[in-house]
């Protein structure tokens, strides 16, 4: 029996066929001696990947493919990875299961990044086009938290618009180390370059407002308003 049902099958399907227009290949790194959800995960991205022919998949093992995982500075797994239809690293990262809530913010990227289309304000992309300097945004969540999803689409989008930001969804359950170091206590929590944190599903003004302080810290010349 699949994860998802028939009505959501077919729902995704004509989703899919209004609103994907380029290939988006999703690569996931699973590791079957210390994985919790690989086998969910790689039924759930097989499932989604039956449901258009624009949507490609591949797995490799963490460990034993250990050069294909530094080609995309992994530090862990599972995580699953998306690449445009020219195979170009997106910077979207899935930390664990997209499962619950996250389900729809996977479903998300992946139209955003076949049709080309994001939700983020011309003063956001205008912004984030300053970043000329590696960021990383952490976004720490549950599948059980409403909120999560929009701070974890804010994270992705950034990095759809900016090859130099890497936006990472983290399920802290599974990652209760990587939790545990950032005094996870709610979520969402943003972690952004290790040096900003903040809590909630802030609006995309204060999300941006902290990712460019992140780069401030890096670049100086940089003034955030």
């Amino acid at each position: 029996m699949g994860l998802l049902e028939e009505k959501d099958k077919q729902f995704l399907r004509e989703k899919f066929s209004k609103e994907m227009d380029k290939k988006v290949k999703i690569i996931f790194f699973s590791n079957e001696l210390n994985c919790q959800y690989c086998k969910e995960i790689r039924m759930l991205l097989e499932e989604v990947t039956e449901l258009s022919d624009k949507i490609e998949f591949q797995e490799f093992n963490f460990v034993t493919d250990k050069e294909e995982a530094e080609k995309y500075n992994l530090e862990d797994s599972p995580v699953i990875v998306f690449l445009n239809e020219d195979g170009e690293d997106t910077g979207i990262r899935f930390y664990g299961i997209p499962s619950g809530y996250e389900f729809t913010t996977f479903i998300e990227d992946v139209v955003m990044i076949s049709s080309g289309k994001h939700q983020l304000s011309e003063k956001a992309v205008e912004e984030i086009s300053k970043i000329d300097k590696p960021i990383e945004i952490k976004v720490f969540v549950t599948p059980t938290c409403p909120y999560c999803p929009k701070a974890v689409f804010l994270a992705h989008q950034l990095a759809y618009i900016n090859k130099n930001i890497t936006g990472k969804m983290i399920e802290s359950m599974e990652f209760g180390e990587w939790a545990q170091k950032y005094n996870v206590y709610g979520v969402p929590k943003s972690v952004v370059n290790d040096v900003v944190e903040f809590e909630g599903a802030v609006p995309e003004k204060v999300f941006v407002k902290q990712v460019l302080e992140a780069y401030k810290k890096a670049d100086s010349s940089l003034i955030v308003q």
